[in-house]
């Protein structure tokens, strides 16, 4: 997941003209300096070394990918990375690892087909021969649960990661035998809004079990004119995550799901949010992305907006996910080395790493410990910023690649939302004196706060869309608004002529 995503925001850069905001020495890696985008070469270090994991000719199930690397038995916290002392165990390969290479490497071929040409062979070669082992061993799957030093990552459930891998292939090489494959799908071309594999039934658009989203936007990335219907699903998953939006009080896109919650051999039903909940919203608001860009509809851009608050704070903890920002940022992840908490000669925890966020399962000792596994709060509130909370204060790659995507698009397109094209303005604006004295009483006050906060979230053409709440005239009263009505709040307006 992580490195199809850091791939995709190259490809997507490329595509709309942002190139030069991954350039050579933009990022602070070892690889800065070598005359190649910082991205590409942040993304390629993760493509060499899944490449290493694809088992070579002569071997029993050539061409197969292994399932994972992990450790003997679970780390300590603290642990300082050179001081690890586990053993590492090579896993057998699975279908699902076999896919998520050919996937990612097809990807790969592209981006560096013209500035690499020799590892763009290499890793098309390899993307289409673990696609042909993947075909020969359909079903070697991977189960759900624990083991003695990781997670399985089970998957039992890879038709969407045929599909997927299908989607990159069409892209890279335009054979017909992928554009039959993908087309065979029986969610070809769709955006899903709940999820299939180890996530099944939660609401969401992809996970890193639950991939086909990704061809679909691939394929909407490069050939829109060819799928539409990629491009309206996309459109219309968007629209399904900003109902949801609009009926939460704090602007959060996900929906609470009901699942069943496994750990130590107990099973639960559980209604609200999965872990991981913060990915299941930047991934969403991927998708929002896309669908701004391909419809010009300034509303997709408002719910990606929307969307970032609550990660920044405007939750009902005030707590920023992300390390580092604001006035109550997340300080101690579940982290072995950035382990302050537990050891006060490790480092705390660096500016930008995002929190997996509030899950309802709270089956974490400390949360258990601490009483919120019984008090069972609303599904926003199950979070705890400790070191041992690993279940709400986890940090990983693949969500790091999708914060780094989402805020890198923001940071590119403005802080606020663009202005509404043309068609899509049903009314004109008329406001007369100061816009931030809504009211018109020639004060900004406490009274013109209440006003925006009734019509705060709609839009253009909603039945509570006020235009005099509208500030900036982007056609969405937001956050942009309220940051403008508060540079002026307290000020008072002597009477115009």
């Amino acid at each position: 997941m992580a490195l199809w995503i850091l791939q995709n925001q190259y490809e997507y850069s490329v595509k709309e003209g942002r190139y030069a905001v991954f350039s050579d020495r933009t990022l602070n890696i070892p690889e800065s300096g070598n005359g190649k985008s910082d991205l590409m070469d942040e993304s390629r270090w993760e493509m060499e070394w899944m490449l290493k994991m694809q088992i070579p000719e002569g071997f029993d199930r050539a061409g197969m990918v292994v399932h994972k690397m992990a450790d003997e038995n679970w780390t300590y916290l603290p642990t300082r990375p050179d001081q690890d002392k586990e053993k590492r165990i090579y896993y057998p390969p699975s279908t699902a690892a076999t896919l998520n290479l050919s996937a990612c490497a097809a990807q790969a071929s592209r981006i560096w087909k013209d500035v690499d040409s020799a590892f763009s062979s290499k890793c098309l070669a390899a993307a289409e021969t673990a696609y042909m082992a993947a075909k020969k061993n359909p079903a070697v799957l991977s189960p759900y649960g624990q083991e003695p030093g990781s997670e399985t990552y089970g998957d039992n459930y890879v038709e969407d990661e045929f599909y997927w891998a299908a989607c990159e292939l069409y892209v890279a090489t335009d054979k017909e035998e992928y554009l039959d494959d993908l087309k065979s799908y029986k969610a070809s071309l769709k955006m899903p809004v709940t999820l299939t594999g180890q996530s099944y039934g939660m609401a969401g658009c992809f996970d890193w079990g639950a991939t086909g989203g990704l061809g679909t936007l691939t394929l909407a990335l490069h050939k829109a004119v060819e799928f539409p219907e990629a491009v309206l699903s996309i459109e219309k998953a968007a629209d399904t995550f900003m109902s949801v939006q609009s009926k939460e009080g704090y602007g959060i896109p996900l929906s609470e799901s009901t699942y069943i919650n496994e750990y130590d051999g107990q099973s639960e039903e559980i209604t609200g949010y999965p872990f991981g909940s913060n990915g299941f919203i930047l991934n969403e608001a991927i998708v929002m992305a896309y669908a701004y860009d391909l419809s010009k509809n300034t509303k997709y851009f408002n719910g990606l907006s929307e969307t970032m608050d609550y990660l920044m704070g405007r939750n009902p903890l005030v707590k920023v996910y992300v390390s580092g920002y604001g006035e109550n940022p997340m300080k101690n992840p579940y982290h072995r080395f950035f382990c302050v908490q537990m050891d006060p000669s490790y480092p705390s925890v660096p500016p930008g790493f995002v929190a997996s966020g509030p899950n309802s399962g709270m089956i974490a000792p400390w949360s258990v410990g601490g009483g919120l596994r019984y008090v069972r709060p609303a599904a926003q509130k199950c979070y705890v910023d400790h070191v041992e909370s690993w279940h709400t204060n986890q940090v990983s790659i693949s969500l790091n690649a999708a914060l780094a995507w989402v805020t890198s698009y923001l940071d590119f397109s403005g802080v606020g939302p663009r202005p509404t094209p043309t068609k899509y303005i049903t009314t004109t604006p008329t406001r007369s004196g100061i816009a931030e004295d809504i009211n018109k009483d020639r004060v900004v006050n406490m009274i013109d706060v209440f006003i925006i906060a009734k019509a705060f979230g709609f839009c253009l053409g909603d039945d509570k869309f006020d235009i005099c709440c509208d500030l900036n005239n982007d056609g969405a009263i937001n956050m942009a608004d309220v940051m403008r009505l508060s540079l002026k709040f307290g000020c008072v307006y002597e009477l115009e002529s």
